[in-house]
């Protein structure tokens, strides 16, 4: 290993998603459950993957040709955790511009006939107090593309409602910060009531989207101090991110660990999620059901792809 602030193996491999520079596109799916990885990439030319990377550390990534165009899917597990793994260290395994769309299942706190194409996520923590900082946005021109491909992809005879204007709250627990009593003293009774008071147009609660979008806005290649603009709020502020810095901004007395040049471009991020169960009702979509708008969806997020 080498590097310790960003530790690689002596044949150039990062260290979690175990990439080394060729292997991965700079489009990519990136989903949680290894198994929809799988099914998604029979739709590769030639029914599966050129690249297949398994890690030791859980990550799975699959690279082929889908319609011409080099893609990745890559599977993550979930959490924020995760999340941050697999941005950052793609990042350093591909040159240019990254078009990266996350698809995955989520839970709702209305009906479950509707699908989303998130425009955000605000990020929910537990302090032990719940914590709601600033929302992070999805990239303008992909979360367009994305939202036209889902659009033509809802089959004819589908009850499903396509929403692109959703709100999401990433969560840093599956329990506490998504309202579920358990035999721990989260004190969180009133938490789905409070989200939905305070925060507008939420829709989804699940575990990632929020790490995705703001690592996307947040990365900068160097040289480049310019700050991404959503076309809703105007220029999202370069510091601070989040609350509390821990150092002064503008200067450190460290020296990147990761040589980034002028060939990186910025990331471009936005995600769709299936609702597999709705909080206000309680009611869970069948098997089949999840099977059916995941082949859809995720073709959805391929097309998507294609054309940025």
């Amino acid at each position: 290993m080498t590097l310790p602030d960003f530790p690689r193996t002596a044949e150039g491999r990062v260290y979690h998603l175990g990439l080394k520079h060729g292997e991965l596109a700079p489009r990519i799916v990136t989903v949680g459950d290894p198994s929809r990885a799988l099914k998604l990439a029979e739709e590769f030319e030639g029914g599966r993957e050129s690249v297949k990377v398994e890690s030791d550390r859980g990550f799975l990534t699959l690279t082929g040709i889908y319609k011409g165009v080099r893609l990745s899917i890559v599977a993550i597990g979930m959490g924020f955790a995760n999340m941050d793994f697999f941005v950052r260290e793609c990042r350093e395994c591909v040159d240019g511009d990254m078009f990266i769309i996350r698809f995955g299942s989520c839970g709702c706190l209305s009906d479950l006939d509707q699908p989303t194409g998130m425009s955000g996520a605000h990020y929910i923590s537990h302090l032990p107090d719940f914590h709601i900082p600033i929302k992070a946005y999805a990239d303008d021109r992909l979360h367009e593309i994305l939202a036209g491909t889902l659009n033509n992809a809802v089959p004819r005879d589908s009850k499903v409602r396509v929403d692109h204007e959703a709100v999401n709250a990433s969560t840093d627990s599956f329990y506490s910060s998504q309202g579920r009593i358990t035999s721990f003293p989260d004190h969180n009774e009133n938490l789905l009531e409070f989200l939905i008071d305070r925060v507008p147009g939420i829709i989804s609660l699940e575990m990632e989207t929020f790490h995705l979008l703001h690592l996307a806005s947040a990365y900068r290649p160097t040289g480049d101090l310019t700050v991404q603009v959503n076309s809703e709020t105007g220029p999202m502020p370069t510091f601070p991110l989040t609350s509390l810095p821990t150092s002064n901004p503008t200067v450190s007395n460290r020296s990147p660990s990761v040589q980034v040049d002028n060939s990186r471009g910025r990331i471009h991020a936005c995600s769709a999620q299936m609702v597999f169960a709705s909080r206000s009702t309680n009611a869970f979509i069948t098997p089949e059901e999840v099977q059916q708008t995941q082949a859809w969806t995720g073709l959805a997020c391929l097309e998507a792809l294609t054309l940025v």
